[in-house]
């Protein structure tokens, strides 16, 4: 798996021409207070979503959220609080790690890696993705705008 991943590496080297994208973001000596703010939502949503507690992640998700789904499907953030609500949607258990935190101004860039275990109606979910998720902060306070989560091939 790692052979294969270095392949894709190069590969998007030499099609892009530039190392900047292998490049680990450059990670501050301590923690700002908006980075922990931010994990502060990160680790509230993670919770709520552990817990299929839609009316947590009402108050987390902007009015403006979308999630695009590991199939590529786009969702409003009510389509997504309807899929908890109505409990097609059911999770065992929901949990991040490998997370990075990059802040530009009132917006910031969280990508982790996620466990989840679960339902969607009699279908299967449970696997290890690759989220991105995009926050701004508004009125003083983060929220996710946007979320897109990624089928690992392989657990890493």
């Amino acid at each position: 798996m790692h052979a294969m991943l270095r392949v894709f590496a190069i590969a998007i080297l030499l099609t892009s021409g530039s190392l900047a994208l292998c490049q680990q973001p450059n990670k501050p000596s301590r923690e700002s207070k908006d980075e922990r703010s931010i994990r502060q939502v990160e680790d509230a949503i993670a919770g709520a979503t552990d817990r299929n507690d839609a009316n947590a992640l009402d108050g987390l998700w902007a009015s403006d959220y979308i999630f695009v789904n590991p199939y590529g499907i786009v969702m409003t953030k009510a389509q997504r609080l309807d899929l908890f609500r109505s409990g097609r949607m059911k999770l065992e258990s929901y949990s991040r790690d490998q997370e990075t935190i990059r802040i530009y101004g009132r917006t910031a860039v969280v990508i982790y890696r996620s466990t989840v275990r679960g339902r969607l109606s009699t279908q299967d979910i449970s696997s290890q993705r690759r989220v991105t998720t995009v926050l701004l902060k508004r009125g003083g306070r983060w929220q996710a705008v946007s979320q897109q989560s990624t089928i690992m091939a392989t657990p890493q």
